[in-house]
């Protein structure tokens, strides 16, 4: 059996070496490139409707970094004071982050998608007095928490309120002085706060997390070296994940330190055309983002009629991946004359197709927020596109491991980043201890409960093999008590039967249950969310399509370990309450509506199991083909006659 370990360090690979604060990488940065291209954006359409897209250089950035924060200052913002941002993903969102930065002050990201009383407790547990809101309907929202639209900035044109874009053109009323700037800027320390976020929560409701300037700092500086091949001055990307999330932000500002070209996207039903207008070299996305790529060219190949060839494609480029582990990316193994074949077959059918939908020049695909798929994985760098993953926490300032290139192994999320050390609980908990770690919560009691010996409790459940990469294998909260009293970890289980396209979410059921069953969200790709209530819904033909995938995933794990029964349901996926902004479900909230379809399913009027249905159905199969098998044997016999 291969050895486990407990614990793996990776040694730290960058001193902070005179920096003091987040805001000197990007004072050294321009100092360094002040023509380079920083941001590109959008300016317009042309005639065939594609965006047009204007160049933003370093300099003209900051400058209108530097002029936006003298208005925050003369508006009464002081060192630590707390300035709240919400709305879509945008250059002004950067703008007025970096604005409030140079200020001194501490930025609170807010969820766009955040209701009226999830704004307002936040304003008051952060102690926020001005906000920056992306649309009218947010503007309104903070406003009402702050008790003024005078104490509200927007990114766009809003009656009633002050643009950013209009304010970085201008002096404010009140003149500050570059040395009023500067004395704000250079007020914070490593240690300070930098900014509080507030969790989307899986499981519980949202904690404010402290995030130092000497967090941002470490992860900015040793990640732009151990992933150096990937973010770099050379590079661009297009950013469409919501910049309030950690993995979004830090790689903001990870590639403003660093000089990557950065475009963003609020809408996302523009992400294949805006691939091909920018042409990224690295994008960072969700696996569901991953698993839309690959549904979209499935259903133009059935679409096409040759489903089944493209189905056999991707097989073969899970099978090209594996053989391709251990290799670096830029390497191509040799592969057994056969699956040659294949390759050169399907590059010129589909792999070469699904390049050019992601602009055609990506190097890498960095993937987090949720687990990945082995599968997945191993079928994009068939296709040619190699996926970092990686795995991390608010609480970490993002990354606590990842892949890295040369070095990626489907399955695992990595390494610890530079400087971490990941420890494995007795209960199997993973532990983290590291320089982009949080000193802690708002609240010292949550703070209490989520650090143990110096280390913080990540509540995920996972393994370190022999090389330090980190395994996960689900949420401790997650973990499924049967009466029996057996524990089961359903994540693998449910990972599975996620593949299949039209199942958004899977979800195993069973605590002080005999036995276990599972809900399967259905996929909606027709705009229709369906109301509040989790119904079952009635699918005979989608049914017969994922059976096989449940059949598999329960021979995957042990008898005890099966699902029985399931159902298949209707939920609410455009609900900010049932689903987190990085497309997380909220399963304790999933749950409790779900308790009546869950009473159904443990009905005492005894149902089919998964495999007694699947055992028919090949019954029955075998059946008609033998009935056909002798109706022409019995015609044969007649003509021979």
């Amino acid at each position: 059996m291969p050895t486990s370990l407990r614990e793996y360090t990776s040694p730290l690979l960058v001193e902070p070496n005179g920096v003091e604060r987040l805001t000197d990488l990007f004072v050294n940065r321009e100092s360094e490139a002040p023509g380079h291209i920083a941001f590109q954006v959008p300016s317009g359409t042309d005639a065939a409707g594609a965006t047009t897209w204007s160049d933003v250089t370093t300099k003209e950035f900051f400058t209108s970094a530097r002029a936006l924060a003298r208005h925050f200052i003369a508006a009464g913002i002081k060192p630590g004071d707390a300035i709240s941002i919400m709305g879509p993903t945008r250059y002004e969102w950067v703008l007025a982050d970096i604005a409030a930065l140079w200020s001194g002050a501490i930025v609170v990201p807010i969820y766009d998608t955040s209701a009226p009383s999830q704004v307002k407790a936040i304003v008051e547990d952060a102690g926020i007095t001005r906000a920056v809101a992306g649309t009218a309907q947010q503007a309104e929202s903070l406003a009402g928490a702050l008790g003024g639209a005078d104490r509200v900035w927007t990114m766009e044109r809003t009656p009633g309120y002050e643009c950013v874009s209009d304010l970085v053109k201008r002096e404010p009323e009140s003149p500050v002085s570059d040395a009023d700037l500067e004395s704000a800027r250079t007020s914070r320390m490593l240690e300070d706060i930098a900014t509080i976020v507030y969790t989307s929560g899986t499981t519980s409701d949202p904690k404010g997390v402290q995030l130092t300037h000497g967090n941002f700092v470490a992860q900015l500086q040793n990640i732009g070296v151990s992933h150096g091949e990937v973010l770099n001055e050379r590079g661009s990307t297009i950013l469409f994940l919501p910049l309030s999330h950690v993995l979004a932000r830090g790689v903001q500002l990870m590639c403003l330190a660093l000089g990557m070209r950065v475009a963003h996207l609020s809408d996302t039903s523009r992400i294949i055309p805006t691939f091909t207008e920018i042409r990224p070299t690295f994008v960072m996305v969700v696996p569901r983002v991953l698993e839309k790529i690959l549904n979209a060219v499935a259903a133009q190949a059935d679409k096409k009629h040759v489903g089944r060839l493209w189905k056999d494609a991707r097989e073969t480029a899970v099978r090209i991946g594996m053989i391709g582990e251990g290799f670096h990316e830029r390497e191509r193994p040799k592969l057994p004359l056969r699956l040659a074949a294949k390759r050169a077959l399907y590059e010129r059918l589909f792999y070469r197709t699904i390049r050019r939908l992601l602009g055609g020049n990506i190097h890498y695909i960095l993937c987090g927020g949720a687990k990945l798929h082995p599968s997945l994985a191993l079928a994009f760098r068939g296709f040619g596109i190699p996926i970092i993953e990686g795995y991390g926490l608010t609480e970490t300032t993002a990354p606590i491991a990842a892949n890295r290139p040369g070095d990626l192994t489907a399955g695992s999320v990595g390494v610890p980043v530079p400087g971490t050390t990941i420890r494995i609980s007795e209960e199997g908990e993973v532990l983290a201890k590291g320089p982009g770690v949080s000193p802690g919560y708002r609240n010292a009691e949550h703070t209490a409960a989520a650090y143990s010996d110096g280390f913080l409790r990540t509540g995920d459940l996972g393994s370190l093999d022999s090389s330090g990469r980190l395994t996960l294998s689900g949420r401790s909260k997650d973990v499924i008590v049967t009466s029996g009293g057996k524990t089961i970890e359903p994540a693998g289980w449910e990972g599975a039967v996620e593949q299949h396209p039209s199942v958004a979410y899977a979800v195993a059921v069973g605590d002080d249950r005999p036995y276990l069953t599972a809900l399967l969200i259905q996929q909606s790709e027709d705009g229709d969310n369906g109301g509040d209530d989790i119904e079952i819904i009635e699918n005979p033909k989608l049914i017969a399509e994922i059976l096989p995938y449940l059949e598999n995933a329960n021979l995957d794990v042990s008898r005890t370990e099966r699902i029985k029964k399931f159902a298949l349901v209707k939920a609410n996926l455009a609900d900010p309450n049932l689903v987190t902004p990085s497309l997380k479900l909220r399963r304790t909230v999933f749950l409790e509506k779900a308790k009546a379809a869950i009473e159904e399913l443990y009905e005492k009027a005894p149902k089919p199991t998964i495999h007694e249905i699947v055992k028919r159905e090949i019954a029955e199969k075998a059946s008609e083909l033998k009935a056909k098998t002798s109706g022409k044997a019995h015609k044969d016999a007649s003509s021979n006659d």
